[in-house]
């Protein structure tokens, strides 16, 4: 099978994974961590909150809270969470002629496509 391969379960990731999916592709989000949101859950305080356009992930008001931020985003990677490979880290990228194969520890991969959504 081919993929689109999303690298990284951040917001970034989980908002590409639900945008492909929604245009009907093959997708997977691989991440490294054992668990989704790993930057917001070890580095930031739930009770942090700070300004934002609030009214892009559906809240009435500009103040967005991190744990707002956490629920959201691991509800609605519920729902795809047969497209969500945790403790899968790309080891090797081999292109080949109509496709490029991610290998990580445990897998190998067939991939169109690989966006990366961490630095």
């Amino acid at each position: 099978m081919i993929y689109d391969i999303i690298i990284g379960g951040g917001i970034n990731g989980i908002l590409t994974l639900e945008y492909f999916i929604n245009l009907k592709k093959n997708v997977l989000l691989i991440d490294k961590s054992s668990n989704l949101l790993s930057f917001l859950n070890n580095y930031m305080y739930d009770d942090l909150e700070f300004i934002s356009e609030g009214n892009k992930i559906n809240m009435k008001k500009n103040v967005v809270s991190v744990k707002h931020l956490k629920d959201t985003f691991i509800n609605k990677s519920n729902n795809y969470i047969s497209n969500i490979k945790l403790n899968e880290e790309g080891k090797i990228i081999t292109h080949k002629k109509d496709y490029i194969t991610l290998n990580t520890d445990s897998n190998t991969y067939n991939c169109k496509n690989i966006m990366f959504n961490r630095i």
